[in-house]
C-alpha cells in the first residue's frame, strides 16, 4: 500500500499525510520551458528578440473514493469529500488569496504555483471512484 508523501499548502490538508479523506493524488505533471520571442529581423540580420523564463504549468490529479450507499457508504461521504476540496480550491484560487502554494512530493520535489482550475475528470460509479485534478501556473520548483 503506498504512502501519502505530499506535503504543503499546496494541497487540501485533508488529501496530505494523516488525511481524513478516503483519497490519494495519482500524479503531478509539471511543464516549464523558455520563452524565445524572435522579434524584428532586417535584410536575414537579426537585429532584436528576446529570452526568458516562461510561466509553467502544474497538475495534479487524484482520486476520491466513494462508497455506494447500498455497500455501507453515504452519499453524506461523497459529499463532504468533495466539499473538502472544493473549499479549499475556492479559497486558495489565485483569484481568491492572491498568493502561490507550494507542495512537496518527498524526494521528487518542491514546486511553488498559483491555483487557477479544478476539475472533476470523472465519476465512475462501478469503481466508487470520483477523479479530480488541480491546475496551477508554475512560479518555482525545486
Amino acid at each position: 500500500m503506498g504512502q501519502r508523501i505530499l506535503s504543503g499548502d499546496g494541497l487540501p490538508e485533508d488529501l496530505g499525510p494523516g488525511g481524513s479523506v478516503g483519497a490519494f493524488v495519482t500524479s503531478i505533471q509539471v511543464n516549464d520551458f523558455d520563452v524565445t520571442g524572435k522579434v524584428i529581423c532586417l535584410n536575414n540580420r537579426r537585429i532584436l528578440y528576446e529570452f526568458g523564463k516562461g510561466f509553467g504549468s502544474i497538475r495534479i490529479q487524484g482520486n476520491l473514493f466513494i462508497g455506494p450507499p447500498y455497500k455501507g457508504g453515504s452519499e453524506n461521504l461523497t459529499q463532504a469529500s468533495l466539499a473538502s476540496i472544493i473549499d479549499w480550491f475556492n479559497q486558495n484560487r489565485v483569484s481568491e488569496k492572491k498568493e502561490s502554494v507550494t507542495v512537496t512530493a518527498g524526494d521528487h520535489g518542491t514546486y511553488t504555483f498559483v491555483v487557477n482550475q479544478f476539475s472533476i475528470d470523472g465519476i465512475e460509479t462501478e469503481f466508487d471512484l470520483v477523479s479530480f485534478s488541480m491546475t496551477g501556473d508554475l512560479v518555482e520548483m525545486i
